[in-house]
């Protein structure tokens, strides 16, 4: 979103909401182009507040709501919406559980707070039998495929739902361990990083920092590539792959020794239940 977004940030609305995005305000510098301090209300507020913003203001309208707060206090702002058809950009943040709170079950996880299997609602489903004709679903790990979603949902006239799709990270550690699958980290190459920062500017993860110490790369087109390379620290990584899929110097379809992020090699599984 911060790069679909690159050029029309002062023509955005963005309306956040209750729930790990409203994070996004401890990083308005970083992610400046979201303008995510516009609003941040109550819990489920952002939905009702989109559809007088988008009334009344010139910008376009993006509200950000999570799944568990939709099942919670959302559908009667997702009725209003679509009933008048209003112009805007709905970002539905699924990852499968209440993850602010401690990662409890909600309607959209499929088993109760006990483990219990129980009926899981699609939010496409609902939002299908709601009314929306708009929607498209995003595989929140695959960034770069994103970008042209999200591009032509803000585009578009009358309301639009992008639900992007990926399971908590905490919650998809847990059940890893659950069932014995390895937690494998990525680490960057500092021989060969480019020292562009994009891992950082596109993909605020925690895990990554940069070095302190200047260093400096000169690649084989004699290019000299001078300044303070990225750190992924194996302890907080997570595995999920995205810093190598946004990383410019890196292929993650086909893999070599040329990749500036690589799997982290030493045999041996990093604990995330400390």
């Amino acid at each position: 979103l911060n790069r679909a977004l690159a050029g029309k940030s002062n023509k955005i609305a963005f309306m956040n909401d209750i729930g790990c995005y409203s994070m996004l305000l401890l990083n308005n510098e970083i992610y400046s182009k979201l303008n995510p301090d516009d609003l941040l209300l109550a819990m489920g507020a952002t939905l009702g507040t989109g559809s007088g913003v988008s009334l009344a203001a010139e910008e376009k309208v993006i509200s950000v709501i999570g799944d568990s707060t939709l099942f919670h206090a959302g559908l009667p702002g997702m009725v209003n919406i679509c009933h008048h058809n209003e112009n805007v950009v709905i970002i539905v943040l699924d990852n499968s559980v209440t993850a602010m709170t401690g990662q409890q079950t909600n309607p959209g996880t499929g088993v109760s707070p006990v483990g219990i299997s129980k009926t899981k609602i699609q939010i496409e489903d609902v939002l299908k039998g709601i009314g929306f004709k708009n929607i498209v679903i995003n595989n929140c790990f695959e960034a770069k495929n994103s970008i042209s979603a999200f591009r032509k949902a803000i585009e578009e006239q009358g309301p639009s739902i992008i639900i992007s799709r990926g399971p908590c990270a905490l919650w998809n550690d847990r059940n890893k361990r659950k069932r014995g699958e390895k937690i494998q980290p990525y680490h960057v190459d500092q021989n060969i990083c480019h020292k562009c920062h994009t891992c950082m500017r596109d993909f605020y993860c925690p895990a990554i920092s940069m070095e302190s110490i200047e260093t400096e790369y000169t690649d084989e087109n004699g290019k000299t590539w001078k300044g303070h390379s990225s750190h992924i620290s194996p302890e907080l990584c997570d595995g999920c792959g995205v810093c190598s899929i946004i990383c410019p110097y890196t292929n993650h379809e086909a893999r070599t020794d040329k990749d500036v992020i690589k799997v982290y090699e030493k045999k041996r599984e990093v604990r995330h239940d400390l």
